[in-house]
């Protein structure tokens, strides 16, 4: 409706919909902008073990390597890729990444690349990561290998560079995407626990109640070009497991009824399910 009576725009519906897994899979964000291509995969099966130390290494340490891959790689110079004066590698170095490497998919299977990369890998290594990459002749595929983190973010950034640099989006579309379950948390180095992705008074998808550790959240976002612009979720009706991800996140018994109690006897007194989304207005209008 905003975009219609505001912006005399129409928008595809219904949205279209991915986890936050997938988003994180094929565009390495949780907010991916969906109208252009570019998707990465992962590859780091592919490269277990190879000659080239910079992957291996990666691999070895727990990390990821995932490739990023562009059609119509001729479009980008050698030289573009290199750091540090390379524009599209300085984008991943700006990111926190040490630097990406690439092949250059040709006819018949064969790559092109920087020599230690390609005498690094077997031909069936390599079969596989283009392979996995889902990489054509004439495709340039963009490497970056570190902690999953790392990577994700610095290929987010070159993506969405490339989109713009490369004029892969069409001026004047817009693409409205939503993204559901969440992790119901993550991991904070600083903090040295575990902390609420969305908040703590999500619900958790019953099924995965066993280990909130690993759960997914009844949590969604919607994302427009990128940008979040809501999110909700299904909220903690149960006051059991309410008081189970307040542990989770560290929370003594005593805590938990001198910060929650209000909402602790609210939930004991019956609640029911219920759920709602906040939309971020401002980000509209940017």
């Amino acid at each position: 409706h905003v975009f219609r009576e505001v912006a005399g725009l129409e928008v595809a519906t219904p949205f279209a919909r991915m986890t936050y897994a997938e988003a994180l899979e094929r565009y390495g964000t949780d907010k991916p902008d969906t109208r252009f291509g570019l998707p990465m995969a992962d590859v780091t099966e592919a490269v277990r073990g190879c000659g080239f130390r910079v992957l291996a290494g990666a691999v070895e340490a727990g990390g990821v390597v995932k490739a990023l891959r562009v059609p119509e790689g001729s479009r980008l110079s050698n030289s573009r890729l290199k750091a540090p004066k390379g524009d599209v590698a300085a984008e991943a170095v700006a990111a926190g990444a040490k630097g990406i490497t690439f092949l250059r998919v040709q006819e018949g299977g064969a790559v092109d690349g920087p020599k230690p990369l390609r005498e690094g890998l077997t031909p069936e290594q390599t079969a596989a990561l283009v392979a996995g990459a889902g990489g054509q002749p004439g495709d340039l595929l963009l490497l970056a290998a570190d902690e999953a983190g790392v990577v994700n973010k610095a290929l987010d950034r070159v993506r969405q560079y490339l989109g713009r640099e490369l004029g892969e989006i069409e001026e004047g579309t817009h693409a409205l995407t939503w993204v559901t379950d969440f992790p119901m948390f993550e991991w904070d180095e600083d903090a040295g626990r575990h902390q609420a992705l969305h908040h703590p008074f999500t619900a958790p998808f019953p099924e995965d109640e066993h280990d909130l550790f690993s759960a997914r959240a009844m949590a969604y976002d919607l994302v427009l070009d990128g940008f979040e612009i809501g999110g909700g979720s299904l909220r903690n009706y149960r006051p059991d497991t309410q008081r189970e991800v307040f542990r989770a996140l560290g929370f003594s018994d005593a805590e938990m009824e001198q910060q929650f109690g209000f909402l602790l006897e609210a939930l004991e007194s019956g609640a029911p399910p219920h759920g709602g989304m906040a939309f971020g207005l401002d980000r509209l209008v940017m």
